[in-house]
Parts: structure tokens; sequence; C-alpha cells
């Protein structure tokens, strides 16, 4: 997925998990019996076909992306060090 974004690729994710909750994508359900709703994942690919999202990184946001994550970890390891 993180792939995908910084390349503007469109993702196709199941609903179950948190791939949405990542990355901007397209969802397809899991409610039949095998697991894979078929009609929802047809869907969501004529879907990335039609519209071509171009959900993509830019290197700005992913030097403040990093920024941010550098800056979490730093603050976790101060406070589990104290």
């Amino acid at each position: 997925m993180e792939a995908c974004h910084d390349l503007g690729t469109a993702v196709a994710a199941p609903t179950c998990g948190f791939y949405a909750q990542q990355r901007p994508c397209l969802s397809y359900g899991n409610s039949t019996e095998d697991g894979l709703d078929e009609e929802s994942l047809r869907a969501a690919v004529l879907e990335a076909y039609r519209t071509r999202p171009a959900w993509r990184a830019s290197g700005a946001a992913r030097a403040a992306e990093r920024a941010a994550v550098a800056r979490a970890h730093r603050d976790l390891y101060r406070d589990l060090a104290r």
C-alpha cells in the first residue's frame, strides 16, 4: 500500500482490517461464505479503471511524515527512559 501511494497506483483493499484508514483506497467486501464478495471487488476494479484515482504522496508530504514519525519515536523513547 505504501509503495502504491508513493507511485500513485490505485489500491483495491478488503474492508476487513484498517486499510482505508492507512491510505486512500478503493474497498471491496468480505461477505460471502468463502470470504470474498466478488461483486464488490469487481466494482472496485472497474471504479479504478474508470476514474483512474491518483492518490500520490509528494516529496514534501513524505518528508513531513518521516519527521513526525521520528519525533514520535524520540518522545516515546524519552518517556520510557525516565
